[in-house]
């Protein structure tokens, strides 16, 4: 399998997820203006659900360079720990690539 043929393909699944959630999004937006009128509560519930943020990322267990487990709790940790996964993950696919 080439490369071009696995991006294609990749594109595909990405673009049917993409209009399968944004219709799923537009039928909840439907429902939710058809039932305003005849209850506030589902109008509101739906506006606070999407003022509300949510930036909770669990904590993350990965590598260091002597191959022991570690486990990411703070912030920085875990921006460290992405970092490294996505940092290897480039690298790797660049190299591949050329």
């Amino acid at each position: 399998m080439s490369v071009l043929y696995i991006y294609k393909k990749y594109k595909s699944v990405r673009n049917a997820l993409r209009n399968a959630t944004r219709k799923l999004q537009k039928d909840e937006q439907k429902k939710v203006a058809m039932q305003c009128k005849k209850n506030l509560k589902i109008f509101w519930k739906y506006i606070n659900s999407k003022r509300q943020i949510h930036d909770h990322i669990g904590n993350l267990k990965s590598l260091d360079k002597d191959g022991n487990m570690l486990t990411a709790c703070t912030d920085s940790e875990k921006a460290e720990a992405l970092y490294f996964v996505f940092f290897i993950f480039y690298c790797i696919f660049i190299f591949l690539l050329f």
